[in-house]
């Protein structure tokens, strides 16, 4: 019996966060500087370790037209990952560029970094690198998923030793279905190095 309430509580826990963390199904695309989205996603945030952010010039004026919300959600959690991986001394770096109407976002740590198999998980439901009771391996799949929803693509860069950058490139105007669009969907791509 105890197993089972355990097990329950953990599905729910799964559930409350899918329903209010990264579905854009429902929510409305709307036009706002990028600098504004970045300020929302990274407001309430830990104060350690620090989070450097960097903003190009075509970045800092940029308007994007998102599901802001659920991007919001989908930044705030990919940061505090990078946070948990960096430890409390380390700063956490997030820089964003503007180019041809692709928005690029880098949040880099310089944590211990991941071998090739473990780069190879990332982002598959319940898996985790996080101790037992820290995470329930969801984050970074609802991330990707709210990312490609929008017509973005999400990519895994770590070594260890050398910690982890994860690398979003998102069009400045959302496609797709959460955007209302035709429904379509680019890939994703892990990339590790070994």
């Amino acid at each position: 019996a105890r197993l089972t309430r355990e097990q329950v509580g953990r599905c729910r826990g799964i559930l409350d966060h899918m329903v209010g963390g990264a579905g854009t199904i429902g929510e409305g695309v709307e036009p706002r500087q990028l600098s504004d989205v970045l300020d929302d996603a990274l407001t309430g945030i830990r104060p350690a370790p620090a989070v450097e952010r960097i903003l190009s010039p075509a970045a800092t004026a940029a308007r994007v037209q998102w599901p802001p919300r659920a991007v919001g959600q989908a930044l705030r959690s990919l940061v505090t990952n990078a946070q948990d991986a960096a430890g409390a001394d380390k700063p956490v770096r997030v820089s964003v560029e503007v180019d041809a109407g692709i928005v690029e976002v880098r949040i880099s740590d310089s944590g211990p970094g991941m071998p090739p198999e473990v780069v190879a998980r990332i982002g598959e439901p319940f898996f985790t690198t996080k101790p037992p009771g820290r995470g329930m391996g969801m984050g970074l799949f609802l991330s990707r998923a709210v990312i490609e929803g929008i017509g973005g693509s999400l990519q895994i860069d770590s070594e260890v030793g050398r910690g982890t950058t994860v690398v979003l490139r998102v069009p400045e105007h959302a496609v797709g279905k959460s955007a209302g669009g035709a429904g379509s969907r680019t890939g994703h791509s892990v990339v590790g190095h070994p």
